[in-house]
């Protein structure tokens, strides 16, 4: 049985944003939980990584100031 991969989503780190980060605390549940973490890092809706969610048996949604719900 392979473990599950789910995907977390991140933020931009300060304060240039120029890497996409997650809590620990996340990653370490996940893994805790016996799944594989995945970062999602933020880009555009036509980025060939969305073909990544196909893949994937869940995703975590961190939240945040930053998460844009038109999206």
């Amino acid at each position: 049985m392979t473990s599950p991969l789910i995907g977390i989503t991140t933020s931009r780190a300060e304060p240039n944003g120029a890497a996409f980060v997650a809590q620990a605390d996340y990653v370490h549940s996940v893994v805790d939980s016996g799944g594989v973490p995945v970062l999602l890092p933020i880009l555009p809706p036509t980025s060939p990584v969305l073909a990544l969610f196909g893949r994937l048996d869940g995703i975590l949604l961190t939240g945040g100031g930053d998460v844009d719900p038109s999206n």
